[in-house]
Parts: C-alpha cells; structure tokens; sequence
C-alpha cells in the first residue's frame, strides 16, 4: 500500500524571506509551514522543531527534508520518518510540490492494516487445520489397506509431513491466541503445577529409553499465570530436549524458590546449541533448526512462542550451551 491516499493537500505557504514574527503567527493555526521562493516554487517545510533563536528569516530555519513521492510504500516512508526524525515529509511529483504526509496518519493506517491481516492470519491459519486433519485421516486409512512395504513408508512420510503441518499451525495460533492477551490466567502453584505437568509428559522419554533425574522443590510457590500455555513451554523444551539426547541419554529437570522468584532448569546432555546459533534460538520461524539424534525435524515457532509466553508472564527465559555436551534452559517467573 502506498502513501497516496494519507496525502495532506492543504498546506499554509509562507515566503523564504518572511521574518520570524510572521513565522510565529502562521504557526498558530498549523504544525507546518511549506517555504516558497520568488517563483512561488515550494523549496522545503518548516515545522515547529525547525525554529531557532538566531534565526531571522524563514530560510535560516530550513532543514534538508527528504521529498517522498506519491507512490511510496507506507511502511517505506514511516521508516523513513524513522530514520531521519522527521514527522512531517513533503510529497512531489516532477519537482513541485503536492502535498504533505503526516507520522501519525500514516502510523495510524499501518495498525489498521495489521489488524486486518492479523484476522485474516488467524482464520486461515485455523481453516488450514480440517484439510490437513483429513488428510492425515486419509493416510491412516490407506495405511490399514496396503501391504507392500515402500507404500507403507511412502503413507507414513505423508503422515509426519500433516503431524508437523498441524504442529505448525497450532504453535502459530497459539501465539496469537497469547500476544498480550491475559485471558485464562488464574492464581496457580508452580511447584505442584511443575511436578504434575512433567508427570503428563514422562512418555516423551520412552522412544529413546531417556533416563529422567527430577529434583523439584515440594514448597508451594503461587503465581499468576495461564496454565495451558505455561504447560505448552514446559512440552516445547522437553521435546526438545528429546530430540537432541542420544539413546539412552538423560535429562535432568530441577526447581528453586529464590528471591521470590520461581525457577525451573531443565538440562540435557546432547547435541548442544552451535554457537554461531545460538543469538537466533528465539527468533520467528528462526534458522537456528538442527535435527534431532533420530532425524526429528523443527517448526521454528517453539522456543519463539516460550520466550513470548514467559515474557507475558513477566518472567525471563535463556539458556547455557555446549556443542556436543548439552543444552539447560532456564525460566523464572515472578510470585503473585
């Protein structure tokens, strides 16, 4: 989208030559003053950040500001804007002057659209989940009917490919569902909160024959939090965990209250974090994806949608790691 439709045409003109207590008085019934020369021609804009003491005339106060044209992006000029400092810009075309683009209408039009696209994001990403669903139903009964091996491993591909589609989906909803959003939060007591979800998930241990070390503080510890996603982070950094222990490997998960503050570490001694990719760990769909000891894949959505939980919780999440020795991850959250 571009800039053309947020274009100010009305504008006070006044003279380069005109002196300050012209100046002064023009600015009372405007933000903005374009600055013309003999010819009538606009040679640059004055704003009330323009003004200066020493100042005599209307070009003693004029500042170099970049001219945008008609047809540039919004967010284009509003970085722009950023950059420069400046929160009023003159439009033109051909050398004169068509107009003026405001900061604020322009700002005001971007959260407009990300509002938009954000339901649009959010129906379609909910809508993706019944076709892939019944796809991956159609390969369960295809899976029962065939005999041939490659059939069966080609049936199965297919299933892991809707298994981590829908993975896909149901991370990115979730973190919109949560982005500053404070329903379902309620009174809960981290430490049997902590015990009792990682009960839920031992089974993630089984395929790899994990060996799991817990020592988890029993003392009641109550905070304000949404327990359906706090219990999504605890899942995303044990799986993994998981996918980067070797068999046989163990996981190690213990709880402290210090400070007032709940802690939760949870170590692993696999593959380990390279370092180079280590700063990108928390990013949106983020490049730092290895795969696992068993060739497990990554949405790159699970630590994003940890660091934005936590976040929202008020709490802290980082992490200490080692190529080939592990990886611990630390989450502390503040009591109520």
């Amino acid at each position: 989208m571009t800039i053309r439709p947020y274009i100010d045409t009305e504008f006070a003109v006044i003279r380069y030559d005109s002196d300050m207590a012209r100046i002064k008085t023009a600015f009372k019934d405007t933000d903005c003053l374009v600055v013309s020369d003999d010819s009538a021609q606009a040679i640059g804009l004055l704003t009330h950040a323009d003004l200066v003491e020493s100042a005599r005339t209307a070009s003693d106060c004029l500042q170099d500001k970049p001219w945008v044209r008609p047809d540039e992006k919004l967010l284009d000029v509003t970085s722009l804007m950023k950059q420069t400092g400046h929160a009023i810009l003159p439009v033109g075309e051909n050398g004169e002057l068509t107009g003026l683009v405001r900061s604020n209408t322009l700002l005001y039009a971007l959260a407009e659209i990300v509002k938009k696209y954000q339901l649009l994001f959010q129906h379609v990403t909910h809508d993706l989940r019944n076709p892939i669903g019944n796809i991956a139903g159609i390969f369960s009964l295809l899976e029962d009917s065939l005999v041939k091996t490659e059939n069966i491993e080609i049936v199965r591909y297919g299933q892991e490919a809707c298994a981590a589609a829908l993975e896909m989906l149901n991370e990115l909803l979730d973190i919109e569902k949560k982005d500053n959003d404070y329903s379902g939060f309620r009174i809960t007591n981290l430490a049997a909160f902590t015990i009792q979800s990682i009960e839920q998930l031992k089974s993630m241990f089984i395929p790899k024959h994990l060996e799991l070390e817990t020592c988890l503080t029993p003392a009641d510890f109550f905070a304000r939090v949404n327990p359906q996603h706090l219990q999504r982070v605890i899942h995303n950094i044990l799986s993994n965990a998981v996918k980067f222990s070797q068999q046989g490997g163990r996981i190690k998960i213990t709880s402290e209250i210090k400070n007032d503050r709940f802690s939760l570490a949870i170590q692993d001694h696999g593959l380990g974090i390279p370092f180079e990719m280590q700063f990108l760990v928390f990013g949106h769909f983020t490049t730092a994806q290895q795969e696992g000891t068993s060739g497990e894949g990554s949405t790159g959505l699970g630590l994003y949608f940890a660091r934005k939980t936590i976040e929202l919780h008020g709490g802290r999440i980082w992490f200490e790691s080692r190529t080939n020795t592990g990886t611990t991850f630390f989450i502390e959250l503040p009591s109520y």
